[in-house]
Order: C-alpha cells, then structure tokens, then sequence
C-alpha cells in the first residue's frame, strides 16, 4: 500500500471568506476527503487528478486541481519510506 501526504496541497481562505466545506476527489475511484489538508492512501500506483471543491459564501463555489503520479517502488534510499513524483517536479516522501 502506498501513502503520500499533500502537504502542498491545502486552501487558505480569510476569516472574511470561510469556507463552508471542503471536499477533495482523488480521482482513483476511492471515498472523498474532507478538511483543509487531508492525508490520502493510494492502493496502487498510478497518475490521479485530485481535485478540490470548496464551497464559500462569498464566491460559490470554487475548484482547483493537482495531477499526482504514485509508484510502485519507493524513490527513497530505504525499504522504509515511500515517494511520489508530483506534477510539479517534485518528489515527496514519507
């Protein structure tokens, strides 16, 4: 099993906007998410699109989203850390 934690990946409103709710879609057919910055499990390798879906008072609702790719075997230099190579270039791991 793969974990990957998106620590990137949040929303940052004012307290004049709050958010109402925020629910992300991860795009590999798993249960949505809720919450500022939530941590996602990946059952397999794979690229995914993750979206965000916040839903404000001020501005309806609002969108964004992320394309993350997730490997089988871990990038890290030990058996005991796993990576994943974000769309931006960047390796994350845990």
């Amino acid at each position: 099993m793969l974990t990957t934690t998106f620590y990137d990946f949040s929303v940052s409103l004012t307290p004049a906007h709050p958010a109402n709710g925020i629910t992300w879609v991860w795009g590999d057919g798993s249960a949505n998410s809720t919450g500022n910055a939530p941590e996602k499990m990946f059952r397999k390798p794979g690229r995914y699109t993750a979206t965000v879906n916040v839903d404000t008072t001020a501005y309806g609702m609002l969108s964004g989203t992320k394309g993350v790719s997730v490997f089988g075997d871990p990038l890290a230099v030990t058996n005991n850390n796993s990576c994943a190579l974000l769309a931006d270039g960047t390796v994350k791991c845990w």
